[in-house]
């Protein structure tokens, strides 16, 4: 009688440190740590294309071993077809995108001119002349919205209200206006109860006033600082020649002052790279566990170029804050997004709402994809007046809703092909000018971060 035979599997990637070699399965994020000598026969075989037989795979890797290997499927039979299971997952998880989000833009104008601004990606034909959302345009995208969550949201996960710019405080009405009507809308059951209103601003039009409608209506506030003024100030500009970091500073301390849930979007710039202990320090001290923390890695802007060094430094600097942090309590969003991944064993279809979680509403009420597109009103098909307007049935992800890794040729012997998420569609479009293009910014923060969390696994099970 024949025996079965079985072979290293696609997906089994093989990491190596200190004479302890990890197997990684790419897609479910099963990792196990085996003495070097068994992983170097792992690496042999997949490299040679080898076959063995369950007796030859338990003579040299013992019962056990070879069991969970089969059944993790980091060995399989030869019999079985790897070629569809990224399709296959990325299938699935595709159909678990819920719209739960929307990005309401208030203006898209700004008292700011950063250096860096995402919003000076796309190019121009035409001057741009930015306008406000009118409180007819916010009430109807707040209704638009609220319908299309309905029907195409997960009432168990958080539904997400971004109220946004811009400068969103350049319009301050229709920002009180919005913040009552989304209360009302939850209150009656038009929204779930757990809807989440976050504010998006860069801090320097907050008043007592402000912070205390915040604090009493549970806006939760992203605000932007850079670090101390002598980093922050040398990419986030004010236009009335201020200090951006002092208005954004002010702007802050008024909403701890009022108990506010205020977490920092912090910008990795250059100027933060050359200064790491002193913006990990700076953290600490003024952020503390009080809010959350985002790090943002530089988005295409036709001002600055950064370089492929850039972009590895800056995934080390997120990982070397953190091993900081969480001696700290502090809570800082982008890594922690990768480490549940890593945990859980949820690998992630899109680390983006463009491919179909959310709808942006431009202060004309025009509905797009994303606002990174906002001055163009590249990708916006839709209008808040339209009542049978539906952004799934008139094709708005259409071009968004497959870019995931799982999808992507170039990606598929990637370790980190169900861990990325691709990084953000819409820069990768504005930069290359081909949204399928890998987006280079983000895969040195995936690789890095991985591996790092392997062997950071590895040790705390020591």
């Amino acid at each position: 009688m024949k025996q079965e035979l079985f072979k290293v599997s696609k997906w089994c990637k093989v990491f190596e440190n200190n004479g302890i070699n990890a197997l990684l399965h790419s897609l479910s994020l099963f990792v196990i740590y085996i003495p070097k000598e068994k992983g170097e026969f792992i690496v042999n075989m997949k490299k040679e294309g080898q076959t063995k037989s369950a007796k030859d795979f338990t003579n040299f890797l013992g019962k056990e071993l070879f069991e969970i290997l089969l059944q993790e499927k980091l060995l399989l039979s030869i019999i079985r077809d790897e070629k569809q299971d990224s399709l296959e997952l990325g299938a699935r998880l595709k159909k678990k995108q819920p719209l739960n989000i929307l990005y309401l833009l208030l203006t898209d104008g700004c008292n700011f001119k950063c250096r860096y601004c995402f919003e000076d990606g796309p190019t121009l034909t035409e001057k741009f002349v930015s306008c406000k959302m009118t409180e007819r345009i916010a009430l109807q995208a707040l209704k638009k919205f609220a319908s299309l969550n309905a029907k195409y949201g997960d009432p168990k996960i958080t539904t997400t209200i971004n109220l946004y710019g811009g400068e969103p405080l350049l319009n301050k009405k229709v920002f009180y206006i919005a913040v009552i009507a989304i209360k009302k809308m939850v209150s009656a059951g038009e929204l779930p109860k757990n809807t989440q209103i976050v504010l998006t601003t860069n801090g320097s039009l907050i008043t007592e006033k402000i912070a205390k409608f915040v604090a009493e209506n549970n806006v939760s506030v992203g605000l932007s600082i850079d670090g101390p003024q002598n980093c922050n100030d040398v990419y986030r500009k004010s236009k009335s020649n201020q200090s951006a970091y002092s208005l954004a500073s002010r702007g802050y301390q008024l909403l701890r002052k009022n108990e506010v849930n205020a977490g920092i979007s912090f910008t990795i710039t250059p100027e933060v790279l050359k200064n790491e202990s002193e913006i990990i320090r700076f953290i600490i001290k003024e952020v503390g566990s009080n809010g959350g923390l985002g790090f943002n890695i530089l988005h295409h802007n036709a001002e600055i170029h950064p370089n492929e060094e850039y972009y590895s430094n800056a995934a080390q600097f997120i990982i070397e804050a953190f091993k900081t942090f969480r001696r700290n309590n502090i809570y800082e969003e982008r890594i922690m997004r990768k480490v549940k991944c890593f945990t859980d064993q949820t690998p992630i279809f899109s680390d983006c709402g463009v491919t179909g979680s959310q709808i942006v509403v431009a202060p004309d009420g025009r509905i797009g994809v994303c606002q990174d597109f906002v001055k163009p009103r590249a990708y916006f098909n839709g209008k808040v007046e339209d009542a049978d307007y539906d952004p799934i049935k008139n094709g708005l992800f259409d071009e968004w809703a497959s870019r995931t890794p799982l999808f992507t040729e170039e990606c598929q012997d990637c370790a980190a092909i169900s861990f990325c998420g691709g990084g953000c569609p819409a820069g990768v479009e504005l930069a290359t000018g081909n949204k399928w293009n890998i987006d280079k910014r983000f895969c040195p923060h995936s690789k890095i971060t991985l591996e790092w969390l392997i062997w950071d696994t590895y040790s705390a099970c020591e």
